[in-house]
């Protein structure tokens, strides 16, 4: 794998850096530069403020006073109050599109390599076999069960679109590779005479659906098939029909295949796979525990990437409550010290200041884990390609746990804040100014 500095990238970043830190800033700096000299230099936050207002949830339902204080303060700065939701809610999309897309991957190779790969070693052949060397492949030590296949390269065309995929015969009632239809549809059925089964990132490219007929052009000329299933695979080129189909194609009337799966018994995969390798013709034989463990090692490097985008949220969301909590701290300086000279304990007013966070929090919720799916979805057709299909697989429970972990973010973020409140001068904070 080759690497390379590229500087067209650098220089984007850096000057979207900072073309959204001015525009960022430039509002703040104009609302400052209105101000009178005399308020700007007034020594009470507060004064700045906006009076608090009976919010839209105030008067639609009877709420306690401690929700109506935090409801006030969070819409009594109302640009504040949406720019901080906006944050939370790029926060929540960088943080479900990171995991999902960790979840998506490891579902799919989850998928792949127990549900739709039941073999425990496959081996092709240079040239086509016949009944015999499957026998002598059934009579190998260790060897428990056999299934033979046939792979050719063809063209697959409908809807004036073509595609070069590998089209795969197989017995209609073999079990070591798996067609996940996700229909009533039987395997026996969809591997019928005339038929045909496409992967669901073939029939999205070719634009067809179940019922369909698409063209297959081999070396034995074209044959015209009806599509009746679509099978989710992690390779996306290859179709699938009958063995017996495809020897009337080509006039066999005896078994020929070019490939075979096998299952093992306890710990006797390897010693298979060496003397799959040692028989005549044998182009390769390979462990699917070898293969999956190809595939992770592939993935580590974009577990990594994921990893510092997933931290790079977090990051993000914690910065700007922090931020954000301090100022209302700062701001409400002189109230929440009058509460406490009231009676008001340490434990209401941190109450009050985690409410506002988790009113926050609520408002960007739903905005933020749908946005986070979209961006997530959009993500995974980039990594979609003729030969490899992403499909995007977020449970609830991931995104219970996205939002749970922003909002664990959001509150470890305020205690900063509480921090500082709970340190207040009475006597300094409330006195006239």
């Amino acid at each position: 794998m080759k690497t390379s500095v590229h500087y067209s990238l650098l220089i984007t970043g850096v000057v979207v850096s900072v073309v959204i830190t001015a525009l960022a800033g430039l509002g703040p700096s104009l609302s400052v530069s209105r101000m009178a000299p005399a308020q700007a230099m007034h020594t009470d936050p507060a004064s700045a403020q906006t009076k608090g207002r009976i919010s839209f949830f105030e008067k639609l339902l009877p709420l306690p006073l401690w929700l109506k204080l935090s409801l006030r303060n969070v819409f009594r700065v109302r640009r504040r109050a949406l720019s901080t939701a906006l944050g939370v809610v790029f926060s929540f999309m960088l943080l479900l599109m990171s995991w999902g897309m960790i979840t998506s991957i490891n579902y799919m190779l989850d998928h792949n390599f127990q549900d739709v790969e039941r073999w425990d070693v496959m081996a092709g052949f240079n040239k086509p076999q016949g009944e015999e060397t499957l026998k002598k492949i059934e009579s190998l030590p260790g060897v428990t069960k056999a299934e033979p296949y046939l792979r050719l390269p063809v063209t697959l065309a409908a809807n004036n679109k073509e595609q070069e995929i590998i089209l795969t015969a197989i017995a209609p009632d073999q079990t070591l590779h798996v067609l996940d239809l996700g229909s009533d549809t039987t395997q026996k059925q969809a591997l019928a005479d005339g038929k045909i089964v496409l992967t669901t990132a073939s029939a999205g490219m070719l634009d067809v659906r179940e019922g369909d007929t698409v063209t297959i052009t081999t070396s034995q000329g074209s044959r015209t098939l009806t599509v009746s299933a679509l099978t989710d695979e992690l390779m996306s080129a290859v179709a699938y029909i009958s063995l017996a189909q495809l020897g009337r194609w080509t006039g066999q009337t005896t078994l020929i295949f070019n490939g075979v799966n096998v299952t093992t018994g306890p710990g006797q995969a390897q010693d298979v796979k060496n003397s799959l390798g040692r028989l005549p013709d044998n182009a390769g034989a390979q462990l699917k525990s070898g293969i999956r463990q190809d595939w992770q090692q592939l993935m580590n490097i974009y577990y990594a990437f994921m990893g510092v985008i997933m931290a790079f949220g977090i990051a993000m969301s914690f910065a700007l409550l922090f931020n954000t909590m301090t100022i209302n701290v700062l701001e409400q300086q002189r109230e929440l010290a009058t509460m406490r000279s009231v009676g008001a304990s340490r434990g209401r007013i941190a109450s009050i200041l985690t409410y506002e966070n988790i009113i926050i929090w609520l408002l960007a919720l739903v905005p933020g884990l749908l946005l986070g799916y979209w961006i997530t979805s959009r993500l995974a057709q980039t990594f979609n390609t003729d030969i490899f299909s992403m499909t995007v697989y977020i449970s609830t429970i991931d995104y219970v746990i996205t939002a749970l972990g922003i909002l664990a973010v959001m509150i470890l973020a305020a205690l900063p804040a509480i921090r500082r409140v709970n340190r207040i001068n009475l006597a300094e904070a409330t006195k006239i100014l």
